[in-house]
């Protein structure tokens, strides 16, 4: 056997049965929009942990997709000037306006695309982990399973609010864990 093939069995994902794979759990990432002016970006303590929330993305998930996401221009509200700069925030608070709008909108429906043609049920993977104590130093993939329509009628909707953002009017509003 080569180093390579070695290599891949030890990285490959070992359980790709729905049945078998935990579903995306929380700790959740929340997405609202808002029309500019209508609320403030810093002031958004009275929209955590609201049921009515729009989107609402399991950390898995989102995990999943921030790696596209650095891609948007975003607004840091947590920080002291407003910051500018890429990407969400995973343990804070993120807007998008209109220099972002239109990338993120272009991500998500373009994630949208793909999974829907996915199975029903979709097992994805992302990360890795080894178990403490194992005697090998085998690692092993972090799965998990989600449902199909609901993750695609969720990314269109964020799609939707990038448009909306693109616009100027409207801004995106995520709420990290």
């Amino acid at each position: 056997m080569t180093d390579d093939s070695v290599t891949s069995q030890l990285l490959a994902p070992t359980d790709t049965d729905p049945e078998t794979v935990p579903l995306a759990l929380g700790p959740f990432h929340d997405f609202w929009c808002f029309r500019e002016g209508e609320r403030d970006y810093v002031e958004h303590s009275d929209l955590y942990g609201r049921q009515d929330v729009p989107v609402r993305l399991p950390m898995d998930m989102f995990d999943y997709l921030r790696q596209t996401w650095s891609w948007v221009a975003t607004i840091n509200p947590d920080s002291l000037e407003l910051q500018r700069g890429h990407g969400m925030n995973s343990y804070g608070t993120t807007v998008i306006d209109r220099e972002g709008g239109e990338a993120f909108a272009q991500i998500c429906e373009g994630w949208a695309r793909i999974f829907a043609q996915a199975p029903e049920m979709l097992v994805l993977t992302h990360g890795m982990y080894s178990v403490e104590g194992e005697q090998s130093e085998r690692f092993h993939w972090h799965q998990f399973k989600t449902g199909r329509d609901k993750l695609v009628a969720d990314l269109l909707l964020l799609a939707d609010f990038g448009r909306k953002a693109a616009t100027g009017e409207w801004f995106v509003l995520h709420l990290g864990i």
